[in-house]
């Protein structure tokens, strides 16, 4: 009676244990961590792109003010180091 009953309830998927199925509630803990990495990981992201337009911003006014070319960002060139040395270097006009 009672593998009737259970075949029964699994054919209209009722398969999971009272109160409810203990793999997915062990999982959901796993997901709200992953889920508040993701969020913590998109915070960052957009806090380092904020912060490369402001340093990009600030390195172009540096090269406007010195006259220097900066250049763009490479594997060769960092347009910000180049703003540093400008701004080191530059001697206003008296």
């Amino acid at each position: 009676k009672i593998r009737a009953k259970q075949e029964a309830k699994n054919a209209l998927h009722f398969d999971t244990p009272l109160p409810g199925n203990a793999a997915a509630t062990a999982q959901q803990p796993a997901q709200v961590y992953l889920d508040g990495l993701d969020r913590a990981l998109g915070e960052t992201i957009d806090q380092r792109d904020r912060y490369h337009e402001i340093a990009d911003d600030l390195a172009g006014h540096i090269a406007a003010i010195t006259g220097v070319d900066i250049g763009e960002h490479s594997s060769a060139n960092c347009p910000w180091q180049n703003a540093i040395d400008a701004a080191e270097e530059y001697k206003p006009a008296q």
